[in-house]
């Protein structure tokens, strides 16, 4: 189970860190973006 949560937590600071970097980068696409991450 640790390297199940360990994925889990990578992704989710993956996500994050894509949505602030499009948020910086494509401003105009940072809702669409995080819209895509949460699926």
């Amino acid at each position: 189970m640790g390297w199940l949560a360990g994925f889990v937590i990578s992704g989710i600071a993956l996500d994050y860190f894509n949505s602030v970097l499009g948020f910086f980068l494509f401003p105009t696409a940072f809702v669409p973006n995080w819209l895509i991450a949460l699926w």
